[in-house]
């Protein structure tokens, strides 16, 4: 399908109206030209510790809040005991969490610009909110290392997370499987266990 088409809502009768252009087209263009970012933390859901982690992005963020195109998302995901506790009767996983991790929150923050003259500004902010949203989780004492793969920035150590026993046993897993290291040396990006 083109990017310059849409699919739209389904009528009531359940299918889909034929696809057509649409008049936004170019607007839907020129989303795939902005510059991305992402990072993350996980700590015990609070009301009050969300509301907080929301403050200090309208902080941190203010010397670049005029930055042309410039986009923000704030997302929360649960992590529940409910899900995490399913893990020790199906033999446990590698993510380092299990259901004495308690119930978690999924912290995301999610940043667009399109101009590369701001890429530094950017992502200094971005990187001052990661660092004043984790010391404020540490205060709070709710805290996790864990640090969801898909949503981290390279810069964050997403195998430290799992906790060393699970490194250890990803590395053990990777020198039977692939013994030349090619996921570990010849795949470009990522997040690497050597």
């Amino acid at each position: 399908m083109p990017s310059s088409w849409v699919r739209p809502h389904r009528k009531a009768n359940g299918n889909y109206p034929p696809l057509t252009p649409s008049p936004a087209s170019t607007k839907l263009i020129v989303l795939f030209k902005h510059s991305w970012l992402f990072r993350t933390l996980t700590h015990a859901p609070s009301a009050s510790l969300l509301s907080t982690i929301f403050d200090l992005l309208n902080t941190t963020y203010q010397p670049i809040i005029h930055t042309p195109n410039l986009l923000l998302a704030l997302t929360a995901q649960p992590i529940p005991t409910a899900i995490t506790s399913v893990a020790a009767s199906t033999g446990g996983n590698t993510l380092g969490l299990s259901a004495t991790s308690g119930n978690l929150a999924l912290t995301l923050l999610t940043v667009s610009w399109t101009d590369e003259a701001d890429d530094a500004a950017v992502n200094a902010a971005a990187s001052a909110w990661l660092r004043a949203s984790k010391a404020a989780t540490v205060k709070a004492a709710s805290a996790s290392e864990f640090l969801y793969l898909n949503y981290a920035d390279q810069g964050q150590d997403v195998i430290a997370g799992y906790g060393e026993g699970n490194r250890m046993e990803l590395r053990r897993v990777s020198r039977v499987y692939d013994p030349e290291g090619v996921f570990q040396k010849a795949v470009v990006g990522g997040f690497k266990l050597f």
